[in-house]
């Protein structure tokens, strides 16, 4: 009982996921490890058929999202939401289950051609599935961060130009993933950015376009136009409307 009301507390009131979670445990079916390295990704607008009531009726805010072999992961203190295409409900699972090495309370994740990267403060962390690479963690500086910058509010990777995109406060720089180097910067957001916000919690891409979470809401943006093109509430993403 202790244990299911301190994850109540950090994920916020989500009773009848969490209860579906404890029911996952003790089955032993935290994650299906099947072969979904091919599968294409889920289309942002198609809901799960019984979306829980209690991810539609609360905010919901995130620490971080990313795509991991065409599901989608949502990061919260502890614990991540788990929206899979091939799959109705939604699961909520602590982060050691999958990544035990992993510390709680992300601050940004992205994932390149099925690597998929965690960042924390000044570290960050890189895993296949759910081994992690050797030499990981690694200092963010290592990509070429100068050293005043200790926390990356978001990342994404956008997979046409092959560049991820970091943002902290408000600015943001630019890795190019081709050439494994860091472009000149940082830029102000709001430059190339325009309509997004400088207080971004997360980023992820999803079929060309950019997806911005701050709050309980994020913005779909545009980036070859560079405009923000829809704003909706986070719980959209799990069937709500």
């Amino acid at each position: 009982m202790k244990s299911f009301l301190m994850m109540n507390v950090l994920f916020g009131a989500l009773p009848c996921v969490l209860l579906n979670l404890l029911q996952d445990m003790n089955s032993g079916n935290d994650y299906d490890d099947d072969d979904e390295t091919s599968v294409p990704p889920s289309p942002p607008n198609i809901p799960p058929e019984n979306p829980s009531r209690d991810l539609c009726k609360d905010p919901l805010t995130f620490d971080a999202v990313t795509s991991l072999r065409g599901e989608k992961f949502f990061f919260k203190h502890s614990l991540y939401l788990r929206k899979s295409p091939f799959r109705k409900e939604i699961k909520n699972v602590p982060i050691s289950t999958f990544w035990p090495t992993l510390e709680s309370g992300m601050d940004a994740a992205y994932e390149v051609e099925n690597l998929v990267y965690f960042i924390k403060g000044e570290n960050y962390w890189a895993f296949y599935a759910n081994i992690e690479e050797p030499g990981y963690p690694k200092s963010i500086h290592s990509l070429g961060f100068p050293e005043y910058v200790k926390k990356i509010d978001a990342a994404v990777y956008e997979e046409n130009s092959r560049k991820i995109y970091f943002f902290s406060g408000n600015k943001y720089w630019t890795y190019d993933e081709a050439a494994n180097v860091m472009e000149q910067g940082p830029k102000l957001i709001e430059t190339d950015f325009p309509g997004i916000g400088t207080q971004l919690d997360a980023a992820f891409e999803h079929a060309g376009k950019l997806y911005f979470f701050s709050g309980p809401e994020n913005v779909e943006f545009d980036i070859k136009h560079k405009r923000v093109t829809k704003k909706m509430k986070n719980n959209v993403w799990f069937g709500c409307v």
